[in-house]
């Protein structure tokens, strides 16, 4: 898995990836994966961050959403 930062953007290898919150899809701040790799792109204005994920997706069957109420 990977994502695409801005070179300037504050990201680290063995930083934890989450989720944004932002779109209403997913809540705020689940764990996807550990960052493992960064590469500058060949106009050095973009990097790529290659992430481990958590899970292996492949093997998933059934997953269960546990939704809170309150803030």
């Amino acid at each position: 898995m990977q994502m695409l930062f801005r070179r300037d953007d504050n990201v680290n290898i063995g930083d934890m990836a989450v989720t944004s919150g932002l779109g209403g899809v997913y809540p705020k701040d689940i764990p996807i994966g550990t960052i493992v790799q960064i590469e500058l792109d060949q106009s050095g204005l973009l990097k790529t961050a290659y992430i481990k994920p958590l899970t292996d997706f492949d093997s998933l069957e059934e997953v269960y959403v546990v939704k809170t109420t309150g803030g």
